[in-house]
């Protein structure tokens, strides 16, 4: 029988009756042509009628598109109706952890991408079950936990992982993702067909879909500046949503979801205490610094990353840190990064962004996201995976997590903290929850934004109405992107570009009708949306741009389940400094010129930046083309808005943003 690959004929051997000499023959052909130096990546192409030679050519086009993921091997599963293929960065075993990895009856297949922390006691207990493991590559272990303990093995896995097994004695497949999101997969089916890869723009490039956009996905975008999970602005395509299981029939391509993990379920009072969130903390950290490879980490100089950076020393005193600092601003934090990395005897790297820089890249920056995502801050972080591959560090640790764990976000805790108030059922909301604001902002867009709101009173009815509009008895809405800072002038602008009213949408999530459920439930809503689909999904792509694995610890699930486990005891977030919990554990192990320094991260000069960009891009944002071909926005109101990204009171027009974000995704296909 004959298989064509790469215009050429491979004769295959029986169906898995010798896979080796399969995988071996099939590895040197169609895996061999040369390999970019850009991180994991899986993709896989299912027909149950065979595949056609278009399908072949398909699946090609995928392994090439996901090639940057992964420069360092490449593999793949064949099943009767299709091909499942993967691209390899070796952090783990890099000499002997090819894929794919068999069960010992050949029976069970996988590929996967990420990393599993907890493999060496995995490794312990399956042996001591009898299985055989025989390299030290963490994915090993997949095969033989599914084999112990079937759908529920993703229970016993501790790390970040986009999972893909074929199992060939149950005729299924199954897609698995880690429970907190930081590994993607996204995927279409028409019935005929069930196409998946790590990256969307892969099934675009590959001519598995077009580039349309979803309507009401669109009105998702606009409102949140990113697309929120299982959904995706492309028409036709879903993401496999965090914590949860695809489970495919491969004779009758009939999808199933199922959950294995969720936050909320977590929910409890315990009674919390700096010395064991700090526990947690440094238990979290500690299991992301295993590597075969150099480690480094993102230092700003804020508790999050600084935390990071200290327990990660103890465990890897080889640790590189790096920085990113900013041109003309009071916001560039490097000099305090490296004063911190001094004291723990680190290695430092730092590198200037400048506004120039900055429009001119805008564009390409906005393809390498993989999705339309609008958040200022990804410069700054494809920047610092940029400099630490150029120093030779293939991983890197940040801080991201701790703003959504300790409500680092003030206008969420006041949000949840007015919520709690509403869930109490008094007759009047007591003040100490209120959303009014006295007195503005020293600021111009403080001042703008206070007169929008008028002091806050417009922004409390609008949460009162809303949720007695949309509860139910025993739920309420969860009140949170409809009212983010600016939000007038936010639905205001979706309403002229989309006819729709932000407030008239059904609420994405609701919470308990009941006070002390109100904290987790926000805090689990801000996880699922812009942690996950802002903050997780532009840190793995921009990081997978220059070949860098970038870990995020305090985003691991058992840190999560034990803040989650403490959200019932009473109401500590009302009233608080944001991250005041984080800052008491911190106390113990950080020195008070970080503590003691207001937040402010990776903030770069925005005005500047959004000057920049407008003014190297001007042929694109005073011709929106893509945009305005969609059909799908008023052509006068998307002119209007694109072509002013900085308001009369100084601020930055989000909604401009979000379109030439947009825009740029969208040509960023043609190239």
């Amino acid at each position: 029988m004959g298989e064509r690959f790469n215009g050429r004929t491979l004769t295959r051997p029986g169906y898995l009756d010798n896979p080796y000499t399969w995988i071996r023959y099939a590895k040197r052909t169609f895996f061999s042509q040369p390999r970019s130096k850009h991180l994991c990546g899986i993709f896989g192409l299912l027909r149950p009628t065979g595949l056609t030679l278009q399908d072949e050519a398909t699946f090609e086009s995928l392994s090439s598109q996901l090639k940057h993921r992964g420069p360092d091997g490449s593999g793949f599963i064949e099943t009767r109706i299709g091909l499942i293929g993967m691209h390899r960065l070796s952090i783990m075993d890099v000499e002997h952890g090819s894929q794919p990895f068999w069960s010992e009856d050949r029976q069970i297949a996988i590929v996967g991408n990420g990393e599993i922390y907890n493999a060496p006691e995995l490794v312990r207990d399956l042996k001591r079950r009898g299985h055989q493991l025989n390299t030290g590559s963490d994915m090993e272990v997949i095969p033989h936990l599914y084999e112990e303990f079937g759908l529920d093995f993703p229970n016993k896995l501790r790390g970040m992982f986009a999972l893909t097994i074929v199992d060939f004695s149950r005729n299924r497949l199954i897609l698995v993702r880690d429970r907190l999101g930081e590994k993607p997969i996204s995927y279409t089916s028409d019935g005929s067909q069930f196409i998946f890869a790590s990256e969307q723009g892969a099934l675009i490039r590959s001519g598995v879909t077009s580039r349309s956009l979803d309507s009401e996905r669109l009105f998702d975008y606009l409102l949140h500046g990113f697309s929120p999970e299982p959904h995706s602005v492309i028409k036709g395509v879903s993401k496999v949503p965090a914590g949860s299981l695809l489970i495919l029939d491969l004779s009758s391509l009939e999808v199933s979801i199922q959950r294995y993990w969720s936050l909320t379920e977590h929910l409890n009072n315990l009674v919390p205490t700096p010395e064991m969130l700090l526990v947690e903390i440094e238990d979290a950290i500690s299991v992301t610094t295993q590597s075969d490879v150099p480690l480094g980490v993102a230092l700003s100089g804020g508790i999050d990353s600084s935390l990071v950076a200290t327990f990660a020393a103890k465990v890897r005193p080889d640790i590189h840190a790096f920085s990113i600092g900013y041109n003309g601003t009071k916001t560039d934090e490097s000099t305090l990064a490296r004063k911190y990395a001094e004291e723990l005897g680190l290695s430092f790297s730092a590198m200037q962004l400048d506004s120039t820089a900055i429009g001119e890249s805008f564009a390409d920056l906005c393809s390498a996201r993989d999705e339309p995502i609008s958040d200022i801050a990804g410069p700054a972080l494809s920047a610092v995976a940029k400099l630490a591959r150029d120093h030779g560090v293939p991983v890197l640790l940040n801080g991201i997590g701790g703003d959504e764990w300790f409500w680092g976000y003030d206008w969420v805790r006041r949000l949840a903290a007015f919520s709690y108030g509403l869930a109490s059922h008094h007759a009047s909301v007591p003040k100490r929850y209120s959303l009014l604001s006295p007195l503005p902002t020293k600021s111009a867009s403080g001042v703008a934004q206070w007169l929008e709101t008028y002091g806050g009173f417009r922004t409390e009815r609008g949460v009162r109405t809303y949720t007695s509009k949309w509860s139910d008895g025993d739920q309420i809405p969860i009140s949170l992107y409809q009212f983010q800072p600016g939000y007038p002038r936010i639905n205001a602008s979706i309403q002229k570009l989309m006819g729709k009213s932000v407030l008239d949408a059904v609420p994405e999530q609701f919470a308990p009708n009941s006070p002390d459920e109100i904290p987790g439930f926000f805090m689990s809503a801000l996880a699922d949306t812009y942690l996950r689909v802002n903050s997780l999904a532009q840190t793995d792509r921009l990081g997978m741009q220059h070949s860098v694995e970038m870990r995020t610890p305090l985003v691991d699930y058992k840190l999560a389940e034990y803040i989650m486990s403490t959200r019932m005891h009473e109401d500590g977030f009302v009233g608080s400094f944001p991250k005041t919990e984080l800052a008491q554990a911190a106390f113990k192990v950080l020195p008070n010129q970080i503590l003691d320094r207001p937040k402010k991260g990776f903030v770069p000069p925005v005005r500047d930046w959004i000057n920049s960009i407008w003014r190297h891009n001007q042929s694109t944002i005073l011709n929106p083309e893509r945009l305005l071909l969609t059909g799908l926005l008023n052509p006068d109101a998307l002119l209007s808005e694109i072509r002013h990204p900085i308001q009369r009171s100084g601020r930055v027009n989000q909604m401009a943003l979000r379109l030439a974000t947009l825009e740029f995704w969208l040509r960023g296909f043609e190239e």
